[in-house]
C-alpha cells in the first residue's frame, strides 16, 4: 500500500477539491489526480465523483476516508512518540494552580524539575478561578474537588482536606469547644468560597452542618489563616497549609475527628493522543512528591 495515496486522498476530501490539496501540498494538481486514479484503481472501486464543480464521496469512498484517516492519524501520533521519546523536555511550559497550593508545593517542585531540565521556561499562573486551557494557553493544572469536563486527562496525586484550628491564645482566653454544636458559640473565621452560612464536617459517617453565627467571613485562604494565628478566631483551614505552625505550636488542631470531605487533588490537562515531554515529565518527577504530601490518612 502507498501511503502518500492514501494520504493525499485525505487531504482532497479535506480541502474539498484536487486544486485545494495541491496548494496545501505544494505539488502539481496533474500529481493530485494521478496519485488518487493510482488509489482507486489498486483498490478496484471509485471513491470519488468527480464534476467540473466539485467532489463528491461514493458510499465506498465515505467508508474508506473515515477508516483510513483514523489510521494515519495513529501512525502520526505514533512517529511523533517514538521522535520525541529521547526530546529533553524544553521551551514554554505554562502550568496553573490554586494560589495556596501553588503556594505551598510549587516552589520546590519547579526547582526540582529545573536543575534537571533547564531548558524549561516556566510560567506559573496562580488563580483560585477555574482557568480556561485553550484561552488561557495552560499546558498543566493542578485542582483539587471533583472534575466535571470530562474531557480533560486527569492523574489523581493526592487529597485535601480542612480541618479545624485554633491558637493557643484563643483557646487560652474563650476555651476549646468539645463537639461541632459548641463552635455556634465561639467566632470562627469563614473561608467564604467552601459554603455560604456555615461549615459541613463530618466525622466517619456522621455528618453534621454548622451554622456559625459569630464569624469573620472572608475569600481568601491567607487571610483565614492569618487570623487564626492572630487569635481572632477558630478556623477550617486546609490541613498542608498548617503543618509549619502545627510544629510550631502556633495553632492548635481541636475536634480532631471532624473535617470537611476529602476533596482529591489531580494533574489535569486536555485530552490529547500525544502527550507532550515537558508534561508527561513533569508529572513523573512530582506525582510521588504530592502523594507523601498529600495523602490524608484519615481516609
Amino acid at each position: 500500500m502507498d501511503l502518500n495515496e492514501v494520504a493525499i486522498f485525505i487531504k482532497v476530501i479535506q480541502k474539498g477539491s484536487f486544486t485545494g490539496a495541491a496548494l496545501a501540498l505544494d505539488m502539481p494538481k496533474s500529481t493530485v489526480s494521478t496519485k488518487i486514479s493510482n488509489l482507486e484503481k489498486r483498490l478496484g472501486i471509485s471513491l470519488i465523483t468527480r464534476s467540473t464543480r466539485k467532489i463528491r464521496l461514493t458510499p465506498a469512498g465515505e467508508a474508506f476516508f473515515l477508516r483510513s484517516t483514523k489510521a494515519i492519524d495513529e501512525i502520526n501520533a505514533a512517529e511523533i512518540a517514538v521522535r520525541s521519546a529521547n526530546i529533553e523536555p524544553q521551551g514554554q511550559f505554562r502550568i496553573t494552580a490554586p494560589i495556596d497550593i501553588g503556594n505551598t508545593i510549587l516552589p520546590s517542585l519547579t526547582a526540582i524539575f529545573l536543575k534537571k531540565f533547564p531548558k524549561v521556561k516556566f510560567d506559573i499562573l496562580l488563580s483560585d478561578r477555574r482557568v480556561d486551557f485553550l484561552e488561557d494557553e495552560v499546558d498543566l493544572a493542578i485542582r483539587a474537588g471533583e472534575l466535571k469536563d470530562s474531557s480533560l486527562i486527569a492523574k489523581k496525586v493526592g487529597e485535601v482536606v480542612f480541618q479545624i484550628y485554633a491558637s493557643p491564645k484563643y483557646l487560652k482566653d474563650k476555651g476549646e469547644p468539645t463537639n461541632p454544636k459548641e463552635l455556634g458559640d465561639h467566632t470562627c473565621v469563614h473561608f467564604t468560597p467552601l459554603s455560604i452560612d456555615g461549615w459541613q464536617l463530618k466525622s466517619g459517617k456522621r455528618s453534621i452542618a454548622v451554622a456559625l453565627t459569630e464569624k469573620i467571613a472572608v475569600n481568601n485562604m491567607s487571610l483565614a489563616h492569618g487570623l487564626a494565628l492572630e487569635g481572632a478566631g477558630i478556623a477550617l483551614l486546609p490541613s498542608f497549609l498548617c503543618e509549619s505552625e502545627i510544629k510550631s505550636g502556633k495553632l492548635v488542631p481541636i475536634l480532631r475527628d471532624w473535617s470537611s470531605e476529602i476533596a482529591p487533588m489531580h494533574f489535569v490537562y486536555p485530552a490529547q493522543k500525544y502527550v507532550p515531554p515537558t508534561i508527561k515529565a513533569f508529572i513523573e518527577m512530582s506525582s510521588l512528591t504530592l502523594r507523601n504530601r498529600f495523602s490524608f490518612l484519615g481516609n
